[in-house]
């Protein structure tokens, strides 16, 4: 257990808040729940505008989900990570539709304008650059391998709270603290949601999802239901009041194996191989080529594909 005090002003004066880092395990059907994460001092708060969203978020090593790897993210203000571009969308909908690579651990129409209070903060993390931050990323690996029956370790975090948001116009005292968090190796991608029954208030037809492209989409029983606040007491029983509730999601696909595949194969080599061998290509990997010309504009003759990653990225250093 980690104990930090932080502080922070805002309108009404100045406040102090106790930050508890606790992982807690229970051995239920291979995983368990794990609490709120919060970070190393540094954490990042998004600015206090309606519809709004983060500064753009690097993820050096790139987050495996669709048909390509994704370099960047943002946090949402109404309760979403998007790629590759912010997105100012109020109005939750079902997946699929026209908003592509969105991870929504709670899509809704959240206002934290004016004195509505309640704030939006995250932090994100490489592998090495902090030896705290470091542990948190063991534990949620460890927790992921838990849930997923699997053995992953990530090299790469990215941790997002919406603490004590109200929903538009923000006229009501109800308000719902919840946690996003993205995490990958460069090759497999999760993205795990966090809620405690206690602090979940209001339910504004949230949608509760994840979309990249396609056929890539899950959304979750109660995304659209009045009732989906009670997502976060799924776990909750009586006798237990401060139990967790989450929900992880593998947003790798054959699709991602298929590009780390592929990779090896274009490196340093793209437009011969593909020339001499576009007819034969299998249908999944044609689906990749037309994808990395439609989001990139250009084509292979102008890609920069290196040894470790497939994409369409420009080189500034030519």
């Amino acid at each position: 257990v980690i104990h930090m005090q932080a502080k922070d002003e805002r309108k009404m004066g100045v406040f102090s808040r106790s930050f508890i880092l606790l992982f807690v395990y229970v051995p239920v059907c291979f995983a368990g729940f794990i609490q709120f994460l919060q970070e190393t001092p540094g954490q990042v708060f998004v600015p206090e505008v309606d519809d709004g969203a983060s500064a753009e978020i690097q993820i050096p090593a790139g987050f495996p989900f669709g048909l390509l790897s994704q370099y960047s993210v943002y946090v949402g203000t109404n309760g979403y990570f998007s790629f590759g571009r912010p997105v100012a969308i109020h109005s939750p909908s079902l997946f699929p539709n026209t908003f592509n690579y969105l991870v929504a651990p709670f899509w809704a129409d959240i206002d934290i304008t004016g004195d509505n209070g309640g704030e939006i903060y995250y932090q994100a993390h490489s592998r090495g650059n902090n030896s705290i931050f470091d542990e948190l990323l063991d534990e949620v690996s460890v927790f992921i391998s838990n849930s997923q029956q699997t053995v992953f370790s990530g090299s790469w975090m990215l941790v997002a709270t919406w603490d004590q948001v109200k929903a538009y116009p923000g006229d009501s005292m109800a308000t719902n603290t919840f946690q996003g968090t993205l995490v990958t190796n460069g090759e497999e991608s999760y993205a795990v949601f966090t809620y405690q029954c206690d602090l979940m208030e209001w339910s504004g037809r949230a949608t509760i999802e994840y979309y990249a492209d396609g056929d890539l989409y899950e959304n979750h029983p109660l995304t659209g239901s009045p009732n989906a606040r009670e997502i976060a007491c799924l776990g909750y029983n009586s006798s237990q009041p401060s139990q967790w509730t989450n929900l992880v999601y593998s947003l790798s696909t054959e699709a991602n194996i298929s590009v780390f595949q592929l990779k090896l194969v274009l490196a340093n080599q793209c437009n011969d191989w593909l020339a001499e061998r576009e007819e034969n290509l299998p249908s999944i990997v044609k689906a990749i080529v037309r994808a990395i010309d439609e989001l990139c504009s250009c084509g292979f003759g102008e890609q920069h594909i290196l040894s470790y990653e497939v994409g369409c990225r420009s080189d500034p250093h030519g």
